[in-house]
């Protein structure tokens, strides 16, 4: 019988994911740039953040894994997405899309709608 109530768990993840967005927000940029001085600070962060938390689904140290279970839409499985794989170990390479152009020629952020399991919705389940 599990020791932890889902809102517990929940909590759990919540305080691993807060932990792991304060030391990439605080990472100094001289570390944060050390193997790739040209790069963009901001999206090194992000990426940073967002390998974290696939990290942080496949299962840590101080994390067990979870399942990713799309729910509430007939185009897509309804078990598990990652029961043999590791997010962070299959998250493709270059599927970032660049910064977009204003008619300026500045950069500035694109605007995605991104549909994630039909209506953005999904249920995690810890996996045993």
């Amino acid at each position: 019988m599990p020791t932890l109530t889902p809102f517990e768990s929940r909590q759990r993840l919540f305080a691993h994911l807060a932990a792991m967005l304060a030391y990439w927000r605080d990472l100094p940029e001289a570390q944060l740039l050390a193997g790739s001085p040209d790069a963009d600070p901001v999206h090194e962060r992000l990426s940073g953040f967002l390998f974290s938390t696939l990290v942080a689904l496949d299962g840590t140290a101080s994390l067990p894994g979870f399942d990713l279970v799309p729910r509430d839409d007939d185009e897509w499985p309804t078990t598990s997405i990652n029961a043999d794989v590791e997010l962070h170990a299959v998250f493709p390479e270059g599927i970032t899309p660049p910064k977009a152009k204003n008619p300026d020629g500045e950069t500035s952020p694109v605007v995605l709608r991104v549909f994630l399991f039909g209506s953005a919705a999904c249920r995690f389940r810890q996996r045993p």
